[in-house]
């Protein structure tokens, strides 16, 4: 639980209106497409176990796809810049 992604803070152009429930549609070669534009430093994602970190924006997309899913014991780690 503490290597899966559950929540993501998407780019603006895929956000999902928060009072408006809705799920992003994920594309395991390419993740980060699916997640919008991220900012220059990254993007904030919040894992199973409730902790939370940056993504940086030039993430494998390897190792996201590996944290998104089910597979994370399989992925790299992606490194923790904090926040």
């Amino acid at each position: 639980m503490s290597r899966t992604i559950v929540v993501v803070n998407a780019g603006p152009e895929k956000a999902v209106i928060w009072s408006k429930p809705g799920d992003l549609t994920f594309n395991p070669e390419d993740p980060m497409s699916e997640l919008g534009t991220p900012p220059a430093d990254g993007f904030p994602a919040v894992y199973f176990d409730c902790h939370a970190k940056r993504i940086p924006a030039d993430t494998d997309p390897k190792s996201l796809a590996a944290e998104i899913t089910h597979d994370s014991a399989d992925g790299a780690d992606i490194d923790d810049d904090g926040f």
